[in-house]
């Protein structure tokens, strides 16, 4: 019985710390990877500041408790190891998406565009966004996967972004 709640502490303590590291990559570092981002590859690109720090904040205590909720749910699909792992993949993978999209585009994008561009990128976004959570299980790596996964979301934000009102003046 007590390696039983060894087993759940240890499974409810990767989700908090995984949160912890995300929360502090969205909220304090993501505005300095998309100003870097943005003034070295995309100079001329228009900021129309469509989201703001208020918006992130309520972005991500909207999604926490999502998160979370979920994780709790699915925590008897951890008895069955290969499954466990594809949860917490995929569970990650929309945390990754819901949180940096918003911070990737809030800068540069209207309200209109922040909207739109944040539910434009379909499977092929949430693909990378399952790629990029693989980071967190490799050891040393997963220190700096927020921050390589917040400028992985700035690019692709920004280049989608720039894609869209090119072919909008054309």
């Amino acid at each position: 019985m007590a390696y039983a709640a060894i087993v759940i502490l240890a499974l409810l303590w990767l989700p908090a710390l995984y949160v912890t590291a995300i929360l502090i990559t969205s909220l304090l570092l993501m505005p300095f990877i998309v100003d870097f981002v943005a003034r070295r590859h995309y100079p001329d690109l228009e900021r129309r500041k469509g989201g703001s720090l208020p918006g992130s904040l309520v972005n991500s205590l909207v999604a926490l408790p999502l998160y979370i909720l979920a994780w709790v749910i699915l925590l008897p699909v951890w008895l069955f190891a290969p499954f466990g792992i594809a949860v917490s993949i995929l569970l990650n993978a929309w945390l990754n998406q819901r949180l940096f999209m918003y911070d990737a585009l809030s800068e540069h994008a209207s309200a209109a565009e922040l909207k739109d561009e944040r539910h434009a990128g379909g499977g092929w976004l949430f693909a990378l966004s399952c790629l990029l959570g693989l980071l967190h299980f490799i050891p040393v790596v997963n220190f700096l996967a927020p921050v390589y996964m917040g400028l992985a979301f700035s690019h692709h934000g920004l280049s989608a972004l720039d894609a869209t009102r090119k072919r909008a003046a054309a």
